[in-house]
């Protein structure tokens, strides 16, 4: 860990980046993510701070409010059902509950789901799956497969549902352009508002699954 103009950060490299990137950890440091065999990293991680302090401590503060807000929920949540999960609706003790249970669970609620929507989009997917990935919540790809996180199996239904008609509005329309926009709308009006408060609760909740020894290592 280094410090340069008040901000904390580290170097990384790494064989499967082809460009340099920064993200900021939730500790409140950022990280300097490089190509490997990059030269003269620290000038440049110095020289992007030089030219970037201002956004980011802007970027520092509203960290801290989302990291403050996740905690808040989370604390919340853990004292209204102590030592227990409440998926789709349904209390469980948290100790009776794997990842691998949890897993399936959430492929019942979002097959149900699916398969509901599918048919009043008329839209056709290939496969669903449930992922562990930090980058995305839901995705579709070109072979118009459904991919499910992990982190929405404490979300409500209505949160998922949302999150259904947004992944398959991409077979449609593979883009997020003004024509997907609208199919989404077309079947979950309130799509703006849910969008927000999933992201929300999607942090909330890999917090509660970490705290009962439930988060899958790649999120962790």
């Amino acid at each position: 860990m280094q410090e340069f103009m008040g901000f904390w950060f580290e170097i990384k490299t790494s064989k499967r980046i082809k460009r340099w990137r920064i993200v900021c950890n939730v500790e409140g440091f950022f990280i300097f993510h490089f190509p490997y065999r990059t030269k003269n990293t620290l000038q440049i991680a110095e020289q992007y701070i030089k030219e970037n302090h201002a956004k980011m401590n802007t970027f520092l503060l509203k960290q801290q409010t989302r990291f403050n807000t996740n905690n808040n929920l989370a604390t919340q949540y853990l004292n209204e059902y102590p030592n227990s999960l409440v998926v789709f609706g349904t209390q469980c003790l948290a100790k009776d509950c794997t990842i691998e249970s949890l897993c399936q669970r959430l492929y019942a609620k979002s097959k149900e789901i699916l398969d509901e929507y599918a048919f009043k989009m008329q839209l056709n997917y290939t496969k669903l799956i449930i992922s562990f990935a930090k980058s995305y919540l839901g995705q579709c790809n070109s072979k118009a497969q459904i991919k499910i996180d992990y982190r929405n199996v404490l979300c409500d239904e209505r949160l998922l549902r949302y999150l259904v008609v947004h992944e398959l509005a991409h077979i449609r329309h593979p883009n997020h352009s003004k024509l997907f926009w609208q199919e989404v709308e077309r079947f979950y009006p309130n799509y703006k508002n849910t969008r927000k408060e999933l992201k929300i609760m999607a942090n909330r909740n890999a917090t509660i699954l970490k705290h009962y020894g439930l988060l899958h290592k790649r999120l962790c």
